[in-house]
């Protein structure tokens, strides 16, 4: 069945960003793994972007506990 991602959450560490997709209202969980790609979503985030590959279903982006708006979000 398919999932329904509700939300991503990046969060900083000693040992740098990590990622979850967290879908069906937290049923599901998905560690992301590869760091290159959270590297290049946070390199985005900090530009002020939404990292591409949430901008077509939008889904609500947390960065350490905190939603993110990009600027052209109202």
């Amino acid at each position: 069945m398919p999932k329904i991602l509700d939300y991503v959450e990046y969060t900083k560490s000693d040992d740098g960003w990590t990622s979850q997709k967290i879908h069906d209202e937290g049923d599901f969980v998905m560690e992301r793994r590869e760091q290159d790609a959270i590297d290049a979503d946070i390199r985005e985030i900090e530009a002020g972007a939404r990292p591409a590959w949430t901008r077509l279903g939008l889904p609500r982006i947390i960065v350490n506990g905190e939603t993110f708006r990009a600027r052209d979000e109202d």
